[in-house]
């Protein structure tokens, strides 16, 4: 079941719906792992790995530097701890109706997609089309 982030994290402020997703196997692992290394104790429950067909209208794309320098926002901003001018952006593109935003990813040579799930329009489309159980993660590493 994909449930979207509503408490807020990189690109959604709390209150936010986003439903976050990496374009690469790589990346999607890269951004685990990072969450994970930052918990006190790892965890070791069973993760699960999905993968999407993702239709979209309105997509912002900040893999564009010259659009990231424009709003604001560089290498230091994209991995800093604090999330301020990430949710900021993303606030507003949700706001001003976009249905997802691609971002550079701070944690490996790729990019996420990030969702407002109560933007999708009617075109939209978010379907699973495979999943699979991972471990604690040290065979899936990149």
């Amino acid at each position: 079941m994909l449930r979207p982030n509503v408490r807020g994290a990189r690109w959604n402020p709390a209150g936010t719906a986003a439903l976050y997703a990496s374009l690469s196997r790589a990346t999607a692992l890269a951004e685990a792992e990072h969450q994970i290394a930052l918990q006190p104790v790892r965890p070791r429950a069973a993760r699960t790995m999905h993968q999407l067909d993702v239709r979209l209208t309105k997509v912002a794309d900040l893999t564009d530097p010259e659009l990231e320098a424009r709003l604001g926002l560089g290498a230091n901003e994209l991995a800093a701890v604090d999330l301020g001018a990430c949710q900021r952006v993303g606030g507003a593109l949700a706001a001003a109706g976009f249905e997802a935003m691609l971002v550079p990813s701070a944690r490996a040579a790729g990019a996420n997609l990030v969702l407002f799930s109560a933007n999708l329009g009617p075109a939209a489309a978010v379907v699973e089309t495979s999943s699979q159980q991972l471990s604690d993660g040290s065979a899936e590493r990149a």
